[in-house]
């Protein structure tokens, strides 16, 4: 599967080094967008703080979305249902059980069922 599409569609199925690889990538590229946005908005100009709530928009947009896209994908790679993204937003915990059942939770061979 492409590197573009592992972030970005909501078709298909990752496994677990692929969801590991695609968290890394996240991770990475968010880093660079708040480190860009912390210097712009550090710099005191009008510029630099447009600059700056232009890379916060850009960094929520990508997290949020390569999140969702990655999740939905292992979570049928695992032969469950995409909704399941929705325990990220359970507070505290949330993040911490989808990330370690994403993680470590066995694939299921065949292809994704259909509703």
């Amino acid at each position: 599967m492409q590197p573009l599409k592992i972030l970005f569609s909501l078709e298909g199925r990752i496994n677990r080094l692929q969801f590991w690889v695609a968290l890394a990538v996240i991770v990475v590229v968010s880093a660079a967008l708040f480190v860009t946005g912390r210097q712009l908005s550090a710099s005191g100009t009008q510029v630099g703080k447009i600059g700056a709530f232009v890379a916060l928009g850009l960094l929520m947009l990508f997290v949020g979305w390569t999140v969702v896209a990655v999740s939905i994908k292992r979570w049928h790679d695992m032969g469950l249902s995409g909704l399941m993204t929705l325990l990220w937003l359970v507070p505290f915990v949330g993040p911490v059980i989808v990330v370690g059942w994403l993680g470590f939770g066995a694939s299921k061979h065949g292809g994704n069922r259909r509703r």
